[in-house]
């Protein structure tokens, strides 16, 4: 494990320079601090693979090439990131200041005429069963095991049906937004 880890102590300023360029080439907007990052993912693979390391190759090229595939999954990663469900925050008023607990009270007893003309016919939409489930995690703070518990299934399973119940609520939502345009 000498060789390689000393050639990576060696030029690790010129590997840092060359990982802020493939950063900026795939498009980040942080360039140094995702250059920092990929610089001790690419140092902790290439050291975790080295029994791969043909040592006819030199190791620059080698370890580039890890850079190139983190780099890759960087960006697949960012974009499914991008392409998520909307979230929660969403469904209400943008410049009100709220945290996640609040929004989702806020949807289930709408203060406000203009809310409960909105929110109350999708909330409406939803199945008895995923008003329980949003209701269990807003208005009594359960987490996924209290809802299990209280449901008499599993966590995993009690978390998978509140995602999908907001994901409905969402799902609503938009073609609501859709209908009034």
């Amino acid at each position: 494990m000498g060789d390689l880890a000393d050639f990576i102590q060696i030029h690790s300023e010129e590997l840092y320079q060359a990982l802020r360029l493939y950063v900026w080439r795939a498009g980040f907007d942080a360039i140094d601090p995702i250059a920092q990052e990929l610089l001790s993912e690419v140092t902790i693979e290439a050291l975790r693979h080295e029994s791969r390391f043909d040592a006819a190759r030199h190791p620059m090229s080698w370890i580039l090439g890890i850079a190139v595939n983190l780099l890759k999954r960087r960006r697949q990663q960012t974009r499914r990131l991008d392409q998520r469900e909307p979230l929660i925050r969403d469904l209400v008023d943008r410049s009100a200041d709220l945290d996640e607990d609040e929004i989702l009270e806020r949807l289930l007893h709408p203060t406000d005429p203009i809310e409960q003309e909105t929110l109350r016919p999708l909330l409406a939409r939803l199945s008895p069963e995923d008003q329980t489930l949003i209701e269990l995690a807003v208005i009594h703070d359960l987490n996924g095991e209290a809802i299990a518990a209280q449901l008499g299934i599993r966590p995993g399973a009690a978390r998978m049906r509140l995602h999908r119940a907001l994901a409905r609520l969402r799902q609503f939502y938009l073609q609501q937004d859709k209908e009034t345009l």
